[in-house]
């Protein structure tokens, strides 16, 4: 749970401090200008799986929080964020969710 709230404050720390740059109409900000809408899915879900009770309902937040943190990467990538920030987050998903 500590990685978790690890990777949640760094991108809370990224979609902050760019918030107030978003352009709508173009996505030429960052991932996370870009994918605000990916982002906030997987907060929701990290939020959901803290506030889970019983075993069922970790295990369901934690694959809701999987899938939309790998949305939230691959919307990042079509955004261009570069290689060495991408494979961060793809080091943490793999921690957080690998099998």
């Amino acid at each position: 749970m500590m990685k978790l709230r690890w990777v949640l404050l760094i991108l809370a720390l990224f979609w902050m401090g760019c918030e107030d740059d978003k352009d709508d109409t173009a996505c030429t900000g960052g991932y996370e200008v870009c994918c605000i809408s990916e982002i906030g899915t997987m907060t929701a879900a990290a939020e959901a799986m803290e506030t889970a009770e019983g075993l069922d309902e970790i295990l369901a937040g934690l694959e809701s929080f999987c899938e939309s943190m790998d949305d939230v990467i691959q919307c990042a990538g079509d955004a261009g964020t570069a290689a060495d920030e991408l494979d961060e987050m793809q080091e943490s998903y793999d921690e957080l969710c690998g099998e």
